[in-house]
């Protein structure tokens, strides 16, 4: 299973997949299915457009807000602009599970545009079942679940 963001933007590199990130490919096993699965205390990792070898990529899902429509919030991972869209998955044993995708950042950014790489800056992602629900929703919409 992937999951593609097909905005231009993500079409034109080699970047975007679920599965893919800069220093390996990671299969996704499973795609959560239930919002109810995703858990405050979850750890999460992060794949996103300006991540090294050395970058903190995971991080734990703290709390869920109103201020970001629900959205889990994630204490931890280094979040950069540009890094929006990239996966987030949850790694249970020798499985990987498709969790969404990173949205945005609620710490503010320092001079290089992403939040502290102290392992304290606060990030949110958009949970996959939600993504499923807009797409369904929507005809024209960019995000697909591919199964092969």
């Amino acid at each position: 299973m992937r999951i593609r963001n097909s905005n231009p933007y993500w079409l034109a590199g080699t970047f975007g997949w679920v599965y893919r990130t800069p220093a390996a490919p990671g299969e996704i096993n499973y795609a959560v299915s239930s919002d109810a699965t995703i858990s405050v205390g979850d750890t999460v990792c992060y794949g996103g457009r300006w991540f090294t070898a050395t970058t903190t990529t995971c991080g734990v899902i703290i709390s869920r807000a109103p201020s970001t429509g629900g959205r889990p919030h994630v204490e931890g991972p280094r979040v950069c602009g540009g890094d929006s869209g990239g996966p987030v998955t949850y790694i249970a044993g020798s499985a990987r599970w498709a969790y969404g995708l990173i949205s945005g950042t609620i710490s503010p950014r320092d001079a290089t545009n992403c939040i502290d790489n102290d392992g304290t800056g606060v990030s949110y992602f958009s949970p996959l079942p939600a993504i499923n629900a807009h797409s369904d929703s929507v005809s024209a919409a960019l995000v697909r679940v591919d199964v092969r």
